[in-house]
């Protein structure tokens, strides 16, 4: 969505307005410039720039190595050999499209801090990328299968919304034990219980379950909601804070909404639900 989108742009509209004065200089002033060289102001507006452009290079190949990461770790067994050899290659690529981002990353800031420095490392970054896009090609031309993701992957990896039949509930206690793992092991983790709002979609996606295979699991082998068991991680937490003493420095609601609670009035009734006691019993026991 273009809510999504738009913190992404940040850096470029930054920059955008950092070169206006370039842009709106009359023709001739450009033509100058480009004559006789950029001015200091703007040799750094650039060398900024690409600091900036590396640094994101880093971070979103980061993200991308970790959703794969993830994908093959909860997934793995879910996986073909083809789809995993698959899966091994990018994150190969994505590895040293990393490395050689953090080279960018490292050239952009000795240009900035020392522009007359002999050895352009930047130039290594742009030659590394370059044979990882050439060796990439080749090896789509010489290993089609290894890119050509047929419409069982493209639904395992991507589509997290439609309930398929291969997923209906697995009256087996393994099958239904090994969901439950991946997504416990998700939960905590990421620590979602912490969050006010729980991205579901994202939660789907990671550990490769529909939502009606979550729920069901949850159903048999816990006999709870996911609301029942986030709200059972967050009053863990709560225990803990308590167990460190912290409601001498904030206050119990202050804590409740550190561990993951809407409200003063869930809390007190998820505590007592699973702890037997309210939260003053809970410390004056401790006591």
């Amino acid at each position: 969505t273009l809510k999504q989108v738009l913190p992404h742009l940040i850096p470029f509209g930054i920059y955008l307005l950092a070169i206006t004065p370039l842009i709106t200089m009359p023709v001739e002033e450009k033509r100058d410039i480009i004559t006789n060289g950029f001015p200091y102001w703007l040799t750094v507006v650039f060398s900024i720039n690409d600091i900036v452009i590396s640094v994101q290079g880093v971070i979103y190949s980061a993200l991308s190595l970790r959703l794969l990461q993830r994908v093959k770790y909860f997934r793995i067994k879910q996986l073909s050999k083809e789809q995993l050899r698959a899966l091994n290659w990018l994150v190969f690529f994505v590895l040293a499209n990393i490395f050689f981002w953090i080279i960018g990353t490292s050239g952009a800031i000795l240009e900035l801090f020392n522009p007359n420095i002999q050895f352009d490392l930047f130039r290594v970054f742009y030659l590394g990328i370059a044979f990882l896009n050439i060796l990439m090609g080749i090896y789509t031309i010489y290993k089609p299968k290894l890119f050509s993701f047929d419409e069982s992957l493209r639904t395992l990896v991507y589509d997290t919304t439609m309930s398929h039949q291969s997923e209906l509930i697995d009256n087996e206690t393994d099958k239904n034990k090994e969901d439950l793992c991946k997504i416990e092991d998700y939960i905590k983790s990421e620590k979602i219980y912490l969050q006010k709002k729980i991205d579901l979609p994202k939660l789907l996606y990671t550990t490769g379950v529909s939502k009606r295979r979550l729920y069901e699991v949850l159903d048999l082998e816990l006999n709870m909601s996911l609301t029942d068991l986030l709200n059972r991680y967050r009053t863990d937490e709560m225990i803990t804070m308590l167990d460190s003493n912290m409601q001498q420095d904030y206050t119990l609601t202050h804590l409740a909404e550190m561990a993951g609670f809407q409200s003063k009035a869930t809390f007190n009734r998820v505590f007592k639900k699973y702890t037997g006691k309210t939260p003053s019993e809970f410390i004056a026991h401790q006591n």
